[in-house]
Formats: structure tokens, C-alpha cells, sequence
């Protein structure tokens, strides 16, 4: 009966850890991520972060001052109707903002971008081949989330 109870209660999730450290938060690495509409799946708004996903997400939402809560401050329709965010570990030596730029054109470039977008503008970076690598991984993952049509 034990072992029954022990099995029910077991968690089916993993855990995220978040350490903190003489009062302050571990860096968790760098993160890329991208806002979708529910349930379209176009991209609102691609970001970066070296926080938490569920942390910048958080401030995305609640924080008054428009450069923090930029996405709620530039698309409001966020706090009311269902958005899903996708967040992507990025490996370690690649720069963020170069990851970020080349994933917003190949987004543009997909069609996978919302009419609303409220992010950085498209532009065609030359990214390196480890990059390119990168954000291939993560159009995939983004257009998997889309809905089948037909």
C-alpha cells in the first residue's frame, strides 16, 4: 500500500532548479525565446535572456517600466488572451544577439512572424555556421507548435 502511495504522489514533471547564491541568482545560461499566439502560433516577440525563462517571462508581464515589460507594454492583448512562450537553451560561446537577429529573419523569411509582431525588425545577418545551426533547431521547434492545416 506504501509503495502505491509512494508511486501516486511521484512527480511526472522535472524539476527547473534555481539556485541562489549570497543572495543573488546563478546565472542559468543564456536563453532564447519566442511569444506565439495561441492558437496560430505566429511569433509575436523573439527575446533573449540570461535569466530564467519563467523569470523573464514574468517580468514581460507585470513589470510597469516598457523596457522590462515590453511585451505586455507593446502588445496588451498578451494579458488577456492565451499566448504560448517557447524558450530555448543556447550553448555555451554563442553570442545572444547574434542567435536573436538571425532567428528573427528566418522567422520573417518563414512567414512565421504575426502581423503584430512587436519585436526587433528583420534584418539578414551573416551568421556563423554554429549559429545557423542553432536557430535552424529552433524554426522547427517553432513551426511544430503551429496547428495542422487542411
Amino acid at each position: 500500500m506504501g509503495e502505491d502511495l509512494a508511486m501516486a504522489n511521484r512527480p511526472t514533471r522535472s524539476p527547473v532548479l534555481l539556485q541562489v547564491r549570497a543572495g543573488e541568482l546563478v546565472e542559468t545560461g543564456a536563453w532564447l525565446y519566442a511569444w506565439l499566439t495561441v492558437p496560430a502560433a505566429d511569433v509575436l516577440y523573439v527575446g533573449c535572456t540570461r535569466l530564467p525563462p519563467q523569470v523573464r517571462t514574468w517580468l514581460h508581464l507585470h513589470d510597469p517600466d516598457p523596457d522590462v515589460g515590453r511585451v505586455a507594454a507593446r502588445h496588451p492583448a498578451v494579458l488577456s488572451s492565451p499566448v504560448d512562450v517557447l524558450a530555448f537553451p543556447l550553448s555555451d560561446g554563442l553570442d545572444r544577439q547574434a542567435v536573436k537577429s538571425a532567428l528573427i529573419a528566418a522567422l520573417h523569411e518563414a512567414g512565421l512572424l504575426s502581423m503584430g509582431y512587436v519585436g526587433n525588425p528583420p534584418n539578414t545577418p551573416d551568421a556563423e555556421e554554429a549559429v545557423k545551426e542553432h536557430v535552424a533547431s529552433m524554426v522547427i521547434n517553432i513551426a511544430a507548435h503551429r496547428p495542422c492545416s487542411g
